[in-house]
């Protein structure tokens, strides 16, 4: 027990400004577009108070590392925008807004590896520095998951967009505009395909921490 407690003290302030980088994202992209919405809504910060959901952050997540549940599934408010604001073309702008935190999620994988590879053995040589080295381990897999996660194409996540981008038709499914409609979707997609989507996440970030941080013979990551 001791061990997952110090192991989710490390991953909790990674997976926390990950999410919260990720949201802030979308509403600075909106912000770009000419949507301020976001912004006056208190959601453009660092803070994590503005971004917490009650159910999505706090309650959900303790069931399912209390149950050990087979996958983890967290969410942070969804930042506001308002697409009649926007001072370009509406369909594309809603697109770079929802690409938005993907991307960035991808950015700070790639910055975590970038690190690693410059840095790491010099943290590793002492013990405050070994904490902030497994930080940005577990950055470089937390932002690859979310990246990907994000991706897919299911509502409410930010893939759904692009296949509302490509193919209009589904807005007048109404069943796709509800929120918890998406969420009971996809934890269902999540657990009868949980194993086949971990996979690329897997695939991935084990080829930017080989990059990394070559492991030698016999030693295992942090």
């Amino acid at each position: 027990m001791g061990e997952v407690f110090k192991r989710w003290l490390i991953i909790g302030p990674v997976l926390l400004y990950s999410v919260i980088l990720h949201e802030m994202s979308h509403g600075y992209v909106a912000l770009l577009n000419g949507d301020p919405t976001a912004l006056n809504a208190g959601r453009l910060t660092l803070n994590p108070i503005p971004h917490i959901d009650l159910f999505g952050s706090i309650l959900l997540p303790l069931v399912q590392i209390v149950s050990r549940a087979p996958f983890f599934l967290a969410w942070a408010k969804p930042v506001p925008y308002n697409p009649a604001l926007f001072v370009t073309e509406v369909r594309l702008a809603t697109l770079e807004v929802a690409l938005a935190g993907p991307f960035t999620n991808m950015l700070l994988a790639l910055m975590s590896t970038f690190v690693l590879r410059a840095v790491g053995g010099i943290l590793g040589r002492s013990r405050a520095g070994q904490f902030v080295r497994k930080g940005l381990v577990f950055a470089v897999m937390i932002n690859v998951s979310l990246m990907i996660f994000n991706f897919m194409p299911i509502p409410p996540l930010d893939g759904f967009t692009l296949v509302r981008f490509f193919f209009p038709v589904v807005d007048r499914l109404g069943i796709f505009n509800n929120f918890m409609t998406g969420i009971v979707i996809l934890m269902l997609v999540l657990y009868v395909a949980r194993n086949f989507l971990t996979k690329p996440a897997a695939a991935l970030t084990s080829a930017l921490l080989d990059w990394a941080i070559p492991a030698a013979p016999g030693e295992d990551r942090p």
